[in-house]
């Protein structure tokens, strides 16, 4: 009982870092990491504005974890230490960006995008079980769809960027052929996810939302992106798809 409390405490400690951190001086910058790394398939600066609502929402889960209904507890409970892993690698990430530790970040993303994959497993298997009320439908299942989602994705982005900033040129013909190897494989698990998680569809929708950002920042290099548009393109397509056919299946 007294681990189950100290472990909720932490997600609640955790939740409220996360915009308390994004707020100081080396998370508040729109521009974290030296634009030098930057590629090309750089997701456009207005997707980035997702975090607001991802953090809002870990507050509201933070807040109700503490007492939530009797059917839904034992939930609560069992991903509450992933909860903090991940709340804590977010903050954790802001301090590595603001410092280009690019390969670091990576890393604190593997690790957020193992616990978030196991919590998010976890709400879906209870959700399908017992009705949620109003508030885990926005806080719990919300939240960690945005959260997962934007996760799967830029995994992949931060491997890009680490790329780049490695000294690997972004232009030119081995410059987009690395790109295009990094975008299928970001298509690639966003599929198998979308499959995993039974097309979920707010999910599927942080996942398109990701990748129309991605379009939207190549397009602006519209003078060197080569083929990547199409690609983005394609993947996008391939992602409507896997949703679809998974839906129809299903029904």
């Amino acid at each position: 009982m007294k681990t189950s409390l100290l472990l909720k405490l932490g997600v609640l400690t955790t939740a409220v870092l996360q915009p308390v951190i994004a707020s100081t001086s080396f998370g508040s910058s729109s521009k974290l990491m030296d634009q030098a790394s930057d590629p090309i398939i750089t997701p456009a600066g207005y997707a980035f504005t997702i975090w607001g609502a991802i953090t809002i929402g870990s507050l509201i889960y933070a807040f109700y974890q503490l007492r939530p209904q009797k059917k839904t507890s034992k939930l609560y409970e069992d991903i509450a230490p992933y909860s903090v892993v991940v709340f804590a690698g977010f903050s954790a990430w802001l301090y590595a960006a603001s410092h280009n530790w690019l390969l670091v970040t990576i890393g604190i993303f593997l690790l957020m995008g193992f616990c978030l994959f196991k919590i998010y497993s976890e709400i879906l298997q209870t959700r399908s079980k017992t009705k949620f009320t109003w508030v885990e439908q926005i806080g719990t299942y919300g939240t960690f769809s945005l959260y997962t989602g934007w996760t799967t994705v830029a995994i992949f982005a931060n491997i890009a960027s680490a790329v780049k900033f490695s000294g690997f040129s972004d232009v030119g013909t081995s410059g987009i052929f690395w790109q295009v190897v990094v975008l299928l494989l970001a298509t690639a698990a966003s599929m198998l996810a979308i499959r995993y998680f039974k097309a979920s569809v707010l999910y599927t929708l942080t996942i398109l939302w990701a990748l129309i950002a991605v379009l939207v920042g190549t397009l602006q290099h519209k003078t060197v992106a080569g083929i990547l548009p199409l690609i983005i393109s394609a993947a996008i397509l391939s992602i409507i798809g896997t949703f679809l056919k998974y839906r129809l299946a299903k029904n």
